[in-house]
């Protein structure tokens, strides 16, 4: 079903609104990432994301916090030079 609904739907829909490539994976990375961005329990994102374990998630999905972090401190540091 999968394969069915990205051939006959997805792509149709991310050719109309003219973003680019995306593939449908991209999308479920995109809501793990923004669910912990935005401060959801990591339980609950494990969860939504069916992983077996919240370490899982973690490393799979964290990583924008992270960047963020770094680039608070990059601008610290900048503006304190």
């Amino acid at each position: 079903m999968g394969n069915n609904v990205t051939r006959r739907l997805f792509k149709h829909v991310v050719k109309a609104s003219d973003i680019g490539h995306v593939r449908l994976h991209d999308t479920r990375h995109t809501y793990g990432s923004l669910l912990l961005e935005n401060n959801a329990p990591v339980k609950y994102v494990q969860e939504q994301m069916g992983h077996s374990s919240c370490r899982v998630t973690l490393d799979i999905y964290n990583h924008s916090k992270s960047k963020e972090i770094a680039n608070e401190i990059l601008t610290k540091v900048r503006k304190a030079s």
